[in-house]
């Protein structure tokens, strides 16, 4: 049994071994590369950029930790010039001095000859490429109006705008195209400050923008191109600036390898987009007349006169000229017809001259009616002005009766009369409203009359209701439903010539307060 225990035990012993150099030699590899590694931390070449030379084993001795000379290990095509820091015996830091080449691939490896510090030979080793950026626009903007762009490129290096030989034009969904003419681009070109930028070598070194506020807006951004059309764009949908590939920076080192294009917008046509006869409440009936485009700011209604013609010709005939909407008054009576016609050849804001005449034949017509009375909330005091108030537009005559309502009539009435107003129990409204019978309202008619308007077409009037009138010489609180009927005025359009109604529900206190509930 002794014998058989002690077998188990040194089994367990070999076992637990076992695992722990297993584990140490996994450390180890995790810890340390197999060869020679170079830890890069971007996927591209940039100022930021920073690269660590790790080996498997020490190269220099401890007391040269934190030593720095000329790079001799890291073998790097095209030559890029730097500096090693070592950090530590077997790791060290490349830090550039030199400005890498714009649209380069840089590869890194070490040569043959390299050595540990043991003696041992550090094996030849290609390490990854980095490419710097190409040569690109990084800022692509247009100011100005859509006839005249005057668009702004800033690249990441110089630019020669004397050298673009790639095809630059304007050019609109339809095809048409418009010629280019290039500059440098200048500071008053900027639209914000962000579109300032350095050339290549700047970004490699400490670059700073200026103050706008202290530059001369004439002074040139090197690395800018300004790009405006030869002649105002015609109208066209979706015009665009469209620069070739092979825009070279001003060492010819490298050059654009894609299309650039910059969206500007539609140009719309300069017409006349709408004739209306405008009527209005209180005022005089006019012509308006909408255009698609703004006039100059100093045109004046004398420059219009002769490209604007009414038949027949209304007394009284004035321009008002706004900035993209033309005004005709004049004596235009009600539902009268008139031809207008707009003359080709106006000239817009933006120098577009309006290509085609319009003419349109429209007539005016007149407001609807209305019979209006005060909103549910309204209270006035029974003594002063005693008068209830209904407003009017296009009304011939109102006939207006009251009955008084008590006890169970006015409960009655007043469940009929929320069909009318859409106040239901519980503050719910009522979706199908309709007006009360007035025969089916039980109480005593006290007033009966009907009045004449003698107002003008398309002009407000009051009917002025007097309690006096109604409720008599005793001025006795209480309820009243009030009806209201109302023909229109003739030469009302037909769906205008239907009698117009309204109805109310009153309460007069004995506080003098009239109530409309």
């Amino acid at each position: 049994m002794r014998i058989l225990k002690d077998g188990h035990q040194r089994s367990g012993n070999f076992m637990r071994t076992l695992f722990s150099l297993i584990f140490l030699l996994t450390a180890s590899s995790i810890l340390l590369p197999a060869g020679p590694l170079l830890k890069v931390s971007s996927s591209t070449l940039t100022p930021s950029t920073t690269f660590t030379l790790i080996f498997d084993k020490a190269v220099i001795e401890k007391e040269k930790v934190g030593s720095s000379s000329p790079n001799t290990l890291i073998k790097i095509e095209p030559d890029l010039a730097g500096n090693l820091t070592w950090i530590s015996p077997n790791s060290a830091r490349f830090e550039r001095t030199g400005t890498p080449k714009i649209a380069t691939t840089y590869h890194f490896s070490l040569g043959m000859g390299h050595k540990y510090l043991d003696g041992s030979s550090i094996p030849e080793t290609r390490f990854r490429f980095l490419r710097t950026a190409a040569f690109q626009p990084l800022v692509n903007y247009w100011r100005g109006d859509l006839r005249h762009p005057v668009c702004f490129l800033r690249f990441n290096d110089v630019v020669d705008p004397s050298t673009v030989t790639s095809p630059i034009f304007f050019t609109d969904k339809g095809g048409q195209k418009v010629g280019a003419t290039v500059r440098r681009g200048v500071y008053r070109d900027l639209g914000k400050s962000t579109a300032v930028g350095p050339d290549w070598k700047q970004y490699f070194e400490s670059w700073e923008a200026p103050a706008p506020g202290g530059i001369d807006p004439e002074t040139e951004i090197s690395t800018s191109l300004t790009i405006s059309p030869v002649q105002p764009l015609p109208a066209g949908e979706d015009w665009k600036l469209v620069l070739g590939a092979g825009v070279k920076n001003s060492s010819a080192t490298a050059a654009t390898t894609r299309l650039i294009a910059r969206s500007i917008g539609t140009v719309k046509k300069f017409e006349v987009t709408s004739i209306r006869a405008i009527t209005e409440l209180d005022a005089r009936p006019y012509l308006s007349i909408s255009l698609s485009k703004k006039l100059p700011e100093n045109i004046t209604a004398s420059d219009l006169i002769d490209f604007i013609a009414v038949e027949p010709a209304p007394d009284n005939m004035t321009l008002e000229v706004g900035r993209s909407v033309v005004s005709v008054r004049g004596d235009f009576p009600g539902n009268s017809k008139w031809k207008v016609t707009i003359k080709q050849g106006i000239t817009a804001a933006d120098g577009l001259i309006m290509a085609q005449p319009k003419s349109m034949v429209v007539q005016f017509r007149h407001l609807p009616p209305i019979l209006a009375a005060p909103s549910y909330a309204a209270a006035q005091l029974a003594t002063g002005n005693r008068t209830y108030s209904i407003r009017t537009v296009n009304i011939a005559s109102a006939r207006i009766r009251a009955k008084r309502l008590t006890g169970r009539d006015a409960v009655r009435t007043l469940q009929g009369y929320r069909h009318y107003s859409g106040n239901g129990p519980g503050n719910e409204r009522i979706k199908q409203r309709h007006a009360l019978p007035w025969s089916l309202v039980a109480g005593d008619t006290v007033y009966d009359s009907v009045i004449e308007l003698q107002n003008a077409y398309d002009t407000a009037a009051a009917i002025e209701i007097n309690w006096n009138d109604i409720l008599g010489k005793d001025n006795a609180p209480g309820l009243l439903f009030l009806s209201i009927e109302a023909d229109p005025k003739p030469g009302m359009v037909s769906s205008y010539q239907r009698k117009k109604s309204t109805q109310a529900y009153i309460q007069i206190t004995d506080i003098g307060l009239a109530w409309k509930i």
